[in-house]
């Protein structure tokens, strides 16, 4: 699958990336007609140069990748070292492990991580996280994919339970980072 590769990495993934991302981005903002300003990688799988494609466009992204993508530079280290000090304190405080709900700012571009809904994961463990979120002032993202809710009749029970917990609560995924 070439979009798989273009963002793991590999042959011209950098030229390949920010060629497919900025063609992607026009071809949505001219069907729905607003501003793309979000992007999730395909598969949930970003390679470093991905990362900076997505960067480079101007487009923030949901979804959590390792720091070794960004580079070591002092804004990244500080924010992973932000990260990091609140999970444990977190962590310590009986809150979800290695769950920061926040947006994490590199530059330019904006981050959050996102609660998978998956087979498996039950809907009071996701609303935990979201009153943990809303506690410490952050924000919460439910990530799932439309055939899984299909497919697996306990996610779509799972998302209707949770939708019904956190009515009129939602936003759409570009406000998170203005």
């Amino acid at each position: 699958c070439v979009l798989e590769r273009e963002f793991e990495g590999g042959q011209g993934a950098a030229r390949l990336a920010v060629a497919r991302l900025e063609a992607g981005r026009r071809h949505l903002e001219s069907v729905f007609g607003v501003s793309i300003r979000v992007f999730v990688p395909p598969h949930n799988r970003l390679s470093r140069a991905g990362w900076h494609a997505v960067r480079a466009a101007g487009l923030h992204l949901l979804g959590g990748q390792p720091a070794r993508l960004r580079g070591f530079t002092p804004a990244v280290l500080a924010t992973a070292w932000r990260r990091r000090r609140f999970c444990g304190r977190a962590l310590r405080e009986g809150g979800p492990v290695q769950y920061y709900p926040f947006v994490l700012r590199y530059g330019g571009l904006g981050q959050l991580e996102c609660t998978g809904l998956v087979p498996g994961v039950a809907a009071r463990d996701i609303l935990a996280r979201a009153e943990f979120a809303e506690r410490a002032g952050g924000v919460f993202c439910l990530a799932t994919h439309y055939w899984e809710v299909r497919a697996h009749p306990e996610i779509q029970r799972a998302l209707d339970e949770v939708t019904a917990a956190l009515a009129g609560r939602w936003v759409t995924a570009g406000s998170v980072f203005e």
